[in-house]
Formats: C-alpha cells, sequence, structure tokens
C-alpha cells in the first residue's frame, strides 16, 4: 500500500513536471524558431556595416580623383602643362593609389609614374570618352607594372567651354579592401570577403583566392550552390544563402551590397554547424534550467508531503492504539497543539482515550 505522503509526492510532482516539461519543450521550439533568425541578422548587420565601410572609402577615393580632374591644368588639354603636374602629383599620391593617368581623345596617356602609351581600345577609356559616362569603375585587375590587384575609376575631362578633352583616371590598390573584409570576426571559422559583380573573388585573408577564385565556377572543385548565391548578389541589396563546401560542409553566406561600386557585396561566410551552436547553446541553459526546477520542486514536495503526512501517521499509530485499548502513550505535545486539521484530530483522538 502507497503511503500518503508517497501518494502526494506522486501526483502533484507529476502534474508539475509535466507542466514544466510543456513549458519546456515551447520554450526550447520557440528559441530554436528565433535565434537562428536573431544570429543571422546580426551577421548581416555586421556585413551591411563593413559594406558601408567599403562604399566610403570608394566615394573618398572617387571624390579625389573627380577633384583632380577638374583641376584647370588637366582640363587645358596642354600636355606641356599636364605632364609636369602629374609627375608633382606623384609625390601626393595616397597609399591608396598606385598611380593616375591622363589621356587625350587620341588615346595617347601620361602617368604619374612617367610611363606613356596608347589606351585607344581600352574599355574604360572608351567608356567615358565614346559611350558618354560620367564616371567608369573597372572591375579589379591585376596591374602589369607591380603586380598588385588595382582598380580604375575614370572621368571625362572638359574644358571651360565643356568640350570633352580627354579622361582623367585614379588607379587604386585594392589592399584595403581585403583589410576592411578581414575584420569580420563571427565566432572561430566566419570570414568576410567582397564579391565583384561577376562573382570573382577581389578581397579575402588569402592571397591566393583574391583574384584567383570565381564563385560561378566553384562547382568545378566541388561546392554546390555558390552559383544561385551570386545570381541573389545581382538582383537583392541583401540576403542570405546555404552552399555546401567541397568538404560537404554546409555553410551560409550572408551578403550586403556595396554603393559606389559596380555591384560588389561585401560577403560574410560562416558554417551552419556555427550558426547553429549558439541556439545550441541557449537550448541547452533551458534544459539544465527546467531539470533544476524540476529537481527543486520534488524536493519541496518531498519535504512538504512530509510535513502534511507526519501529524497523520502519528494520529493514525494512536487510532491503532486505542482501538488495540491501549493508552499507555499520549499524542506528541507538539501535534496536540497545532490549530490545524491535524491538531483537531489529535485532540479528539485524546478525549476519546
Amino acid at each position: 500500500m502507497k503511503s500518503i505522503r508517497t501518494r502526494i509526492v506522486m501526483v502533484f510532482g507529476a502534474t508539475i513536471i509535466c507542466l514544466l516539461a510543456i513549458l519546456g519543450f515551447f520554450v526550447y521550439s520557440e528559441v530554436g524558431n528565433t535565434i537562428m533568425p536573431l544570429t543571422e541578422n546580426m551577421i548581416t548587420q555586421i556585413s551591411s556595416a563593413r559594406s558601408d565601410e567599403v562604399s566610403k572609402w570608394m566615394q573618398g577615393n572617387m571624390y579625389e580623383v573627380k577633384a583632380i580632374s577638374t583641376e584647370n591644368v588637366i582640363r587645358s588639354g596642354n600636355w606641356e602643362e599636364i605632364k609636369p603636374y602629374l609627375e608633382y602629383r606623384q609625390t601626393q599620391l595616397r597609399k591608396d593609389f598606385l598611380l593616375m593617368w591622363f589621356a587625350d581623345l587620341n588615346g595617347d596617356f601620361y602617368t604619374t609614374s612617367g610611363a606613356s602609351g596608347n589606351i585607344r581600345n581600352r574599355e574604360d577609356f572608351k567608356a567615358v570618352v565614346d559611350e558618354n559616362k560620367d564616371i567608369y569603375i573597372s572591375n579589379p585587375m591585376i596591374s602589369e607594372a607591380t603586380g598588385d590587384p588595382i582598380v580604375t575609376i575614370v572621368y571625362p575631362v572638359t574644358n571651360e567651354g565643356g568640350d570633352l578633352v580627354g579622361a582623367f583616371a585614379g588607379v587604386i590598390k585594392i589592399e584595403t579592401l581585403s583589410e576592411i573584409a578581414n575584420q569580420v570576426k563571427i565566432g572561430n571559422d566566419g570570414l568576410g570577403m567582397i564579391v565583384d559583380g561577376n562573382g570573382l573573388v577581389i578581397a579575402h585573408k588569402e592571397k591566393k583566392i583574391r583574384l584567383n577564385l570565381n564563385l560561378t565556377e566553384a562547382s568545378e572543385k566541388g561546392y554546390k550552390g555558390l552559383e544561385e548565391a551570386v545570381a541573389k548578389m545581382k538582383s537583392e541589396e541583401f540576403g542570405t544563402h546555404v552552399f555546401t563546401d567541397a568538404n560537404q560542409q554546409r555553410n551560409v553566406l550572408i551578403f550586403s551590397n556595396i554603393e559606389n561600386t559596380p555591384n560588389w557585396n561585401l560577403v560574410i561566410e560562416v558554417p551552419l554547424d556555427q550558426i547553429k551552436q549558439e541556439s545550441d547553446a541557449v537550448l541547452k541553459s533551458i534544459i539544465i534550467m527546467v531539470s533544476v526546477i524540476i529537481l527543486i520542486t520534488l524536493i519541496v514536495f518531498y519535504i512538504l508531503s512530509g510535513a502534511i503526512s507526519k501529524p497523520i501517521i502519528e494520529s493514525s499509530k494512536y487510532a491503532k492504539r486505542i482501538a488495540d485499548l491501549d493508552a499507555s502513550q499520549d499524542l506528541p505535545e507538539s501535534l496536540l497543539q497545532r490549530k490545524d486539521e491535524a491538531g483537531i484530530l489529535a485532540g479528539s483522538l485524546q478525549a476519546i482515550a
């Protein structure tokens, strides 16, 4: 026969455990469905902040190139004045600039480093001279002179009468982009990179990847899903995409479009398992917390049931002695002085004896 204490612990304990288990499962489910989106949103904000940094860096370079292109000496189109001015400019270049150049309408150019030649058939020259673009930013390329990854910013040059006299350009080294991308730290394995509009990685912590890895060709190296990611980057301002790498590990790409660029994107790559670790840590804490609450609840019920059942047991034992005509022992004084139902019962049994 189960004692009163056992019954109390079983009935109330089981009820509380069930309720806490239901609550724990509900919280577990809600947290599991919330932490992942929150983590992705946090990483998206980091990506957006870094893309803004790159955008401001590019904008500063663009302003500088445009300002020099409107100098009177450049607008004059006079080579005798332009050449010494460009040579002087070489001593004033910021570290981000490799060089600057001016080209006349025939495509003949001269650089701040003293190099010359003809670029009549180059895309950047034709964009502003033949196609009348207000600005042209080239795709990243490797400088033939220095081997540095570079981007060219080109503006048309007009004289005081508004007639086109040539093109002026600043050639910037994009090493700074990798420095900005490298500042992204997400967990142990998350990393940042910059991808141009064609899917080419132009900034990465590993030099061997820069201008050598195109995401649209990654399937040839065992990656799955990166082509779709590039398509998203071309059509969306920011977003996420899951892909599988060559080691069959699933990763999340979180990208943000960079303003003042030809559709570049700041991309953060994070292993999916690493994002899940964040939510798993929270869920583990919830499980531990619910388990501790259940344990404490059982202990409290055990102590409480003892306090309830003890006077009943004492009274039942006394009643049995009365039934056996044994009045040799009185009920404990502490029980008789109780003001609750147990005390009333004990007093009634004492009176019968």
